[in-house]
């Protein structure tokens, strides 16, 4: 500001709604009287700032305008501009700047200034956590509260290497922070596959199930097996008990997994086994079960509703 002022050989002045900013120096770069904005500036040169703020920097310059003057105005806005947003304490808790990162429609202007809201550059390596939007314990820097088709979910733009404690979560892949929208789409799949007993998922141990998921959301009708489970789904043991056996090897894990004696994994696998008709406890009954289950959550979890799909008998998500 007092290099523009100088070189311009009048006082030059700055305001910025946003941040409560209002400088003012004199020909000589010396602090001057703050000018009635609406009396006193609306007549000078002035340039705004390129970031929606309603900031606009200007030089008192009487009678004839200058040849450089127009190119002065521009080159100190953006200097001021990214001063700012460089320095701005309120960037941080931007959730505006995380929406325009997690929506593939934005341009990359856009994305660049939100990265700039954010303290980011576009090369640094971040990932999303997907997780309940009433989860007590989301991180909420860089975070946001988004709409979603299974509810309000939080997405957070995580740095990697920092530490994120959460009750549910799923994460997307690592990506350059311009490109955090990709992670986002990827997080909010995992966190879709979430179950009481696998309550926290990163995209890389379930990016299989990612075109089935697709599929299932632009499809009427159900595929037969997710249809069996919904059917069986009668108890409030049932989802759980299914899980637990597709995802070990031995009944006894099962029982451990769950709680339970192993007898009583026995007993309830036998009834489950007569009701579906199904060979659980083998190979090809295990995959069936595992890909049916990870379906039926995708098309039955909801999120901001205080209920965790795979146990009828679950406490709240906190």
């Amino acid at each position: 500001m007092r290099g523009a002022a100088v070189f311009a050989g009048c006082p030059a002045g700055l305001v910025h709604p946003r941040h409560q900013i209002c400088i003012r120096v004199d020909e000589q770069g010396r602090p001057a009287r703050q000018p009635r904005i609406a009396e006193e500036v609306n007549d000078w040169p002035c340039q705004p700032l390129d970031d929606e703020s309603d900031g606009f920097v200007w030089i008192e310059r009487s009678g004839e305008a200058a040849m450089h003057d127009a190119l002065l105005l521009e080159r100190l806005a953006a200097s001021a501009h990214l001063t700012i947003e460089r320095a701005g304490p309120l960037a941080l808790d931007d959730a505006s700047a995380v929406e325009i990162l997690l929506a593939a429609a934005s341009t990359s202007d856009a994305r660049r200034k939100a990265l700039r809201r954010l303290q980011l550059r576009e090369e640094s390596q971040v990932y999303v956590m997907a997780s309940d939007s009433d989860d007590a314990d989301a991180l909420s820097r860089r975070s946001a509260v988004v709409d979603t088709l299974v509810g309000p979910v939080r997405a957070s733009v995580v740095v990697t290497g920092d530490t994120v404690a959460r009750t549910r979560w799923g994460s997307g892949p690592e990506v350059m922070a311009v490109d955090t929208a990709k992670s986002w789409r990827k997080a909010l799949c995992a966190l879709r596959l979430t179950s009481r007993l696998q309550p926290r998922l990163q995209w890389g141990t379930v990016s299989s199930f990612g075109p089935l998921v697709d599929a299932i959301d632009n499809s009427d009708e159900p595929p037969p097996d997710v249809l069996l489970i919904e059917s069986a789904d009668r108890e409030p043991w049932v989802l759980d008990t299914l899980e637990a056996v597709a995802v070990t090897d031995t009944h006894r894990g099962a029982a451990a997994l769950l709680g339970l004696h192993h007898s009583t994994v026995q007993s309830r696998l036998s009834h489950l086994e007569e009701a579906l008709d199904l060979k659980i406890d083998s190979p090809t009954g295990r995959t069936r079960i595992l890909m049916a289950l990870a379906l039926h959550r995708a098309k039955h979890n909801r999120f901001g509703v205080r209920r965790l799909t795979g146990s009828h008998t679950t406490s709240p998500v906190p």
